[in-house]
């Protein structure tokens, strides 16, 4: 009896799948209650999800909407999720435009039914209909292995998190990011001279407009710091209960091949009142030293996946040369 329960509940998850597929006003208020419910349900910290909050990642992204996978029971309750982001990769003479994984829940309920499963598969048809050529996921330590044995993707190097050694002055200005801040000095004349091409080393495509969507993040809150050599972005969170700065992400300004990382930590810190700065990811450009942090002492170990759809871009060696807290939304 069991069984034939379980298949039932299976083939219940199937039918309401392909009525999703078919259901071309997904991105209304009401589609996304139903994901603000599943995201609350699973998640800590659910004040984080909120109908604004989604509506800004699922549909305002300057490439584009979202690619959303999603599950419900014979309740027409949503039970999966699985939001693909639109993102572009370049290493300055190739790109690729990627689905970047965000929001994958299955609601306790229904767990051990397939809802994962589906859920994911559900995604990867969406976003094969909106022209993504695979998903870039990053999952915390307990989901990776199983994104990875499940469903074949392939793990790659994890990306250390680091605690910053600050120097120098501090010299700078830093203000609360707001909307009007880059038509104000010195943000406008430190905008006109960042580089945001990438002469080398897979990394995220940006430019001013997908900036100011990032910032744009409904509930978060962020700084900007202007330096000799760069313009950098904050946050402050608490590792082990201490307050500490979070570097997320640096844009060097045109013709700087090093960035002074030990003022950039003395700029946070002074602004911040905060003795430490947190760093996680990459960027080749960024020197300085630091202490890597072992994963106990993080407050969430981040793990890098990859999935393509088929075989057309595996020749480009896909891998993550420049990524930092920025690049996704982590904060």
């Amino acid at each position: 009896m069991r069984l034939i329960q379980r298949h039932s509940v299976r083939f219940q998850l199937w039918v309401a799948t392909q009525r999703d597929l078919m259901n071309a006003s997904f991105g209304t208020d009401a589609d996304l209650a139903g994901v603000v419910h599943l995201m609350q349900e699973v998640f800590p910290h659910p004040e984080r999800f909120t109908i604004e909050r989604l509506a800004w990642s699922y549909r305002q992204h300057p490439l584009g909407v979202a690619a959303v996978g999603r599950c419900f029971d014979d309740q027409a309750k949503q039970i999966g999720n699985y939001a693909l982001v639109p993102l572009k990769l370049t290493d300055g003479k190739n790109e690729i435009v990627l689905g970047l994984g965000v929001d994958l829940a299955v609601s306790p309920s229904a767990r051990g039914t397939g809802t994962f499963r589906t859920t994911v598969s559900h995604s990867y048809e969406q976003a094969k209909q909106q022209g993504f050529a695979g998903i870039l996921g990053i999952a915390n330590a307990q989901s990776a292995p199983r994104m990875v044995k499940a469903l074949g993707w392939k793990h790659l190097p994890s990306l250390t998190t680091r605690l910053l050694f600050a120097g120098g002055s501090g010299s700078g200005t830093s203000a609360p990011y707001t909307p009007s801040l880059f038509s104000t000095e010195p943000f406008v004349s430190a905008m006109r001279k960042v580089s945001f091409s990438n002469e080398d080393g897979w990394q995220q495509s940006w430019n001013l407009d997908l900036l100011q969507w990032r910032l744009s993040m409904p509930g978060a809150r962020y700084s900007l710091h202007v330096l000799d050599d760069c313009i950098a972005v904050s946050t402050t969170d608490k590792v082990l209960g201490v307050p500490v700065g979070v570097l997320l992400k640096v844009f060097a300004f045109q013709g700087v091949t090093r960035v002074n990382g030990a003022a950039v930590a003395m700029r946070l810190v002074r602004h911040h009142k905060m003795p430490f700065v947190v760093h996680w990811g990459l960027n080749p450009i960024l020197g300085g030293r630091g202490v890597s942090l072992p994963k106990r002492l993080q407050p969430s170990p981040l793990e890098v996946v990859l999935h393509l759809f088929d075989d057309s871009h595996a020749s480009l060696d896909i891998r993550l040369d420049s990524f930092e807290l920025l690049d996704f939304d982590a904060y």
